[in-house]
């Protein structure tokens, strides 16, 4: 740790001690990501999850990261394109019900959306591949893999509609049980 740092006990986090971890995040995190960081800033690690839930939960998302990194090489080329897919991406999260959704539901809505733009890259590089001159075995490639990210796709889509209509269903026979035993009691 360096000299004017505090140094921050692990057995517990005050008010202070959390913003001070915010405002130093990138230079705990970068003591941590070694071979053997120092067991005391493991400790402390646990210590900082333990008090904000929102850290390991936004950082913890792996699929996300992914998701991140294929968008961020998808639309590289051009800030227009990145912009009005980071809306569309929107609008979809919006439309699939993800703020209203049980958590299964938010984790299949994730994988659609990872599903789609796996296909809308795919079909890039389809076109690509298909549009030039190229081998037949490169030709067949790519067209297996658009293939694959198109099934993969239509999967998730039938995954999240099985799930909400198993989940409406419960609720309905739910809702059924409690009817009937009120019911009863009158």
């Amino acid at each position: 740790m360096e000299k004017n740092q505090k140094k921050i006990s692990a057995d517990a986090l005050t008010a202070a001690d959390r913003s001070s971890i915010q405002e130093n995040l990138a230079k705990f995190v970068e003591r941590t990501n070694q071979p053997n960081p120092n067991p005391e800033d493991l400790a402390l690690l646990e210590k900082v999850f333990d008090s904000m839930p929102s850290l390991h939960r936004s950082n913890g998302n792996l699929q996300k990261h992914i998701f991140d990194e294929i968008f961020k090489n998808a639309t590289a080329h051009s800030a227009f394109i990145r912009s009005a897919a980071e809306r569309r991406i929107e609008e979809m999260k919006t439309e699939l019900g993800y703020e209203t959704s049980t958590f299964l539901e938010q984790m299949l809505i994730d994988e659609v959306l990872m599903r789609w733009l796996r296909l809308q890259v795919s079909d890039r590089e389809h076109k690509n591949t298909t549009n030039n001159a190229h081998s037949v075995s490169l030709g067949m490639y790519a067209e297996k893999r658009l293939h694959l990210a198109q099934k993969r796709y239509l999967r998730s889509v039938e995954t999240l509609s099985k799930v909400r209509k198993m989940i409406g269903h419960t609720q309905a026979k739910a809702a059924k049980m409690y009817k009937n035993l009120m019911s009863k009691d009158d």
